[in-house]
């Protein structure tokens, strides 16, 4: 058996397609893993170094987040609504929920504030006080939070139960559309009996 031609050109690292594909993708993926750990690094030490730590905190961490207090309504009374109230209340719920700040800037405020408060703590010349009202401020921050979550599940709940009364109008729908054509065909089969009695 006459051995193969070997082709021209430098041999090939890898046989098929595939494991080239792989072996690119792997690369890729390494080298966004090493990008990755640079970019933390990186924010730890603008974060952290004691010159910009200090000027962030000294700036005051926390963004001005009004305090989301509203309805308190639970899933019984949800299901007892009628459509059109549901209705009403989803729209003052996005409407209000749109005003107010995103979760994120007030996680940004929890964070940040208990950042501020390790900060003063260690701190030899640290008022009580200054750290009192930092507590204060995290608290708030937490209670708004949860707060906000509570009314983003009413929300939830409101949508899906409208979503779910309108399926049911749906097939109601459907079953009176059977039902009257039930009852044209039962008429019908009387007429048709009265006709044939009628002919013996």
């Amino acid at each position: 058996m006459p051995e193969e031609k070997r082709k021209a050109g430098r041999p090939r690292k890898y046989e098929t397609r595939s494991e080239r594909q792989k072996a690119y993708h792997e690369r890729k993926k390494q080298k966004m893993q090493v990008l990755e750990e640079e970019v933390k690094k990186l924010e730890k030490q603008t974060m952290f170094s004691s010159d910009s730590l200090e000027e962030i905190l000294d700036d005051g961490v926390f963004n001005e987040v009004y305090k989301f207090s509203w309805k308190k309504i639970t899933p019984s009374e949800i299901a007892l609504m009628g459509v059109q109230d549901l209705e009403s209340l989803v729209e003052e719920f996005r409407e209000r929920i749109q005003e107010k700040a995103p979760f994120s800037e007030i996680l940004e405020n929890i964070v940040m504030g208990t950042i501020n408060k390790n900060y003063l703590a260690a701190k030899e010349n640290s008022s009580l006080q200054k750290i009192k009202e930092v507590t204060i401020q995290i608290q708030e921050n937490t209670e708004n939070l949860e707060e906000r979550m509570q009314q983003q599940t009413l929300l939830y709940l409101m949508e899906a139960e409208l979503a779910n009364r309108e399926r049911l109008d749906g097939r109601k729908v459907k079953l009176d559309i059977f039902e009257s054509k039930i009852d044209e065909l039962e008429k019908e089969v009387k007429v048709k009996k009265g006709e044939i009695k009628k002919k013996s």
